[in-house]
């Protein structure tokens, strides 16, 4: 973690240079102080750059300097302020996802000081669905439908899931498993996009896409069209992790602006790697005639996709052809795994159903 350190009195200093020790000993990075640049210019900088900020000093100066950047959760670092004694540590911005409260325990044993937490999942031991999805590489629907699902858990309410993947044995207090999920609120775990449509839904980033083009294809025409073949197929956009090609289209600048633009992976595989994958493709002399292979979009898929299950088979419109395939996805609620209460007792089973 990149973790940008402030203070602002002698005391302040010296204990700065203490935890920067200690932190760079834990395999963090100190993220570097332009001493010529104004204190708002030091801070803007580091919120933007650095995925945590200490204030070493009052609450009320890291409030008053990080206010004018707090922009959302979702995107916001973790903030901590601790007095220059090193007796509170205190978790002020991002608790879960940008991990301010995690870091706040970890600051907080280095220095023997007490950590300060205010989440009310935390506080109440309640399973923490932000923290959970962020560890398990999901994206959530809905902060709102998140904030929904806290509130039913911190009020004792069961909150059904539904999950296309093998649930574990063990479940956090509060979850039970369900089949048909026609509750009117709850979990569900796919890269689908139909299915309980007013549940919060916990998407995995497993999907690789497969795609061929002709020449000089432009970005916004793969981008349309692999938007449109996503959603007949109902996939989630969001479940998009990579994208994989034969290696001919290395610098087909529509494609590597795509991948860039949605923030994918990209990778090309020689014609070899990509003939040797077992399996049954839609074959195409065309293809086969420009490239040498009966099939680039669905065995690219499979082979990005580390020999995934293939979702759906070869789209193509407008020079376009995709495919898309997903890797395995190990799903886990066991009591060792981040943002899960480690305590047998806030378990329950689910081994009935």
């Amino acid at each position: 973690m990149t973790i940008a350190l402030f203070a602002f009195s002698g005391a302040g200093q010296a204990l700065k240079a203490k935890l920067a020790g200690l932190l760079e000993q834990e395999g963090h990075r100190i993220f570097p102080e332009p001493p010529e640049s104004s204190w708002s210019e030091r801070v803007g900088r580091a919120f933007h750059a650095a995925e945590a900020l200490i204030f070493i000093g009052a609450c009320g100066i890291a409030v008053r300097g990080i206010a004018p950047f707090v922009a959302s959760k979702t995107t916001d670092p973790a903030v901590l302020a601790m007095d220059e004694k090193a007796t509170w540590v205190i978790a002020l911005l991002s608790g879960h996802i940008g991990g301010a409260n995690a870091l706040a325990r970890s600051v907080g044993a280095l220095l023997k000081a007490q950590p300060v937490i205010t989440t009310a999942t935390d506080l109440h031991q309640v399973f923490a669905v932000d923290l959970w999805a962020k560890k398990q590489g999901l994206t959530l629907s809905s902060l709102e439908k998140a904030k929904v699902f806290s509130s039913r858990l911190l009020a004792g309410q069961e909150i059904p899931v539904k999950s296309d993947y093998p649930l574990p044995a063990l479940l956090p207090k509060g979850l039970k498993p369900t089949s048909q999920g026609t509750e009117s609120f709850g979990l569900a775990l796919t890269i689908f996009s139909e299915p309980q449509k007013d549940w919060l839904r916990g998407i995995p980033r497993r999907v690789y896409l497969g795609i061929g083009c002709r020449k000089g294809i432009r970005r916004n025409t793969l981008d349309r069209v692999v938007a449109e073949i996503l959603a007949e197929q109902h996939i989630d956009i969001r479940s998009i992790a990579g994208v994989g090609t034969i290696d001919l289209k290395k610098k087909e600048p529509g494609l590597l602006e795509l991948c860039q633009t949605r923030g994918w992976t990209l990778t090309w595989y020689s014609l070899e790697e990509l003939k040797a994958l077992p399996g049954n493709f839609t074959a195409s002399a065309f293809v086969e005639k420009i490239t040498g292979l009966d099939n680039v979009c669905e065995r690219s898929a499979v082979r990005a996709s580390e020999g995934g299950k293939l979702l759906f088979g070869k789209r193509s419109g407008e020079g376009i052809t995709v495919a898309g395939a997903e890797k395995f996805f190990p799903l886990s609620f066991e009591e060792d795994s981040p943002g899960f209460p480690g305590n047998e007792n806030r378990l329950i089973s689910n081994s009935s159903c």
